[in-house]
């Protein structure tokens, strides 16, 4: 059965698996918006969960293979048939999410080369245990990984 993923770096991943769940995201939330932990169908890379950087012409993503020499990239897959997933299309109102702030999810995804229709979230904190794990490499793209 294929997974939908949350993608994240080896820190943080290593981080997630020891506290035994993905917290949802905070940063930036208004009070009034439920906190979800995002997922993605995107079965090689969701690039808003590439890190950026600052270069002398601006702001980049990095690379795959940038973000895999510091540090990492891993993925954690739930089924894609897990009930608690909520598309994309139902975020703004199980979330409590505005229309404004959607669009503007929207438009800073598509510039970062995402597709909001592969988006997929999980209200409140996901449980770790018996969850896929994958970390990539450029010699073996992913690859299931074990800390």
């Amino acid at each position: 059965m294929k997974s939908v993923w949350h993608y994240t770096t080896a820190t943080n991943a290593g981080l997630i698996l020891a506290c035994g769940e993905i917290l949802p995201a905070s940063a930036n939330v208004p009070a009034r918006e439920k906190p979800a932990v995002w997922f993605s169908r995107n079965q090689h890379c969701e690039p808003t969960a590439l890190k950026a950087v600052q270069t002398s012409a601006g702001l980049r993503t990095l690379t795959m293979e940038e973000q895999s020499k510091l540090g990492g990239l891993v993925r954690i897959g739930v089924p894609e048939n897990d009930p608690r997933l909520i598309p994309w299309h139902a975020v703004q109102k199980a979330l409590r999410m505005s229309p404004k702030m959607q669009r503007a999810l929207e438009q800073a995804g598509r510039l970062q080369g995402a597709n909001p229709q592969e988006w997929f979230v999980i209200p409140g904190p996901v449980p770790t245990i018996r969850l896929r794990v994958e970390r990539w490499g450029p010699e073996h793209g992913w690859s299931e990984w074990w800390m």
